[in-house]
């Protein structure tokens, strides 16, 4: 990590690609591009539930409408989950 990083600096800033091909040979993970990890990121948000406008403005996306058309395959789905949340707002 360069000493000038900030905690939410974009990775180019923060991340010295030596040092990130350095860091996934020692994970012995798969070298993907810097970008393919801004995809992996958002995916894993969504997957864990984070809020699509809470992903949007960690990739820096002014709507989160971007978000949901690129991520929607990453989305929880809980078929059903709406009905008893409706029911529940309704009736206690």
């Amino acid at each position: 990590m360069r000493p000038d990083a900030k905690l939410g600096d974009p990775m180019m800033r923060v991340l010295d690609l030596r040092i990130f091909k350095a860091v996934v040979h020692a994970a012995e993970v798969r070298l993907i591009k810097v970008h393919g990890m801004r995809h992996t990121t958002a995916t894993l948000l969504l997957t864990g539930g984070e809020p699509v406008h809470e992903v949007a403005a960690r990739l820096g996306h002014s709507k989160a409408t971007e978000v949901l058309n690129t991520y929607a395959h990453a989305l929880p789905k809980e078929k059903g989950q709406g009905r008893s949340v409706l029911g529940a707002v309704l009736y206690g």
